[in-house]
């Protein structure tokens, strides 16, 4: 590689950082991800949204799916977010890691739990090789 490729690439890193740290998510009550949940556990208030990361390589053919009781929490989107993109062609770096984002919205007050499994959809008959539990407390 040549040196205006490096630049380039080092810019390209550091905007897409950027975008991730400073991006604008203030219609969201309460966001979660692995790295500040020690406990799993989510206390919010019936009626408002929260987001729930996951680290994930979607290049890889895994994803999570979540498992949950629709009485209490209802699912609003899942997005994916790349952590690396190519310089160059702007597009995703196979192999890349990332996140999954989940929404939910709460329904009613209770308690209740939301299960995610990191699998091959496709896959019959095989274990997770991953799998997070979120206790989520409504008041």
């Amino acid at each position: 590689m040549n040196k205006k490729t490096i630049i380039l690439f080092v810019i390209a890193v550091v905007v897409v950082l950027g975008l991730i740290v400073f991006s604008d998510k203030s219609d969201v009550s309460t966001q979660l991800n692995e790295k500040n949940i020690q406990t799993n556990i989510i206390q919010t208030t019936n009626g408002e949204e929260f987001i729930i990361e996951l680290d994930s390589n979607p290049s890889t053919g895994y994803s999570w799916v979540s498992d949950f009781d629709e009485e209490y929490v209802a699912f609003v989107e899942k997005l994916n977010k790349t952590t690396l993109v190519h310089p160059i062609e702007g597009s995703e770096i196979v192999g890349a890691p990332g996140q999954e984002v989940f929404k939910f919205k709460t329904l009613k007050t209770g308690e209740t739990k939301i299960n995610f499994y990191y699998l091959r959809e496709w896959e019959i008959d095989v274990a997770p090789i991953d799998q997070k539990v979120f206790s989520v407390i409504i008041n």
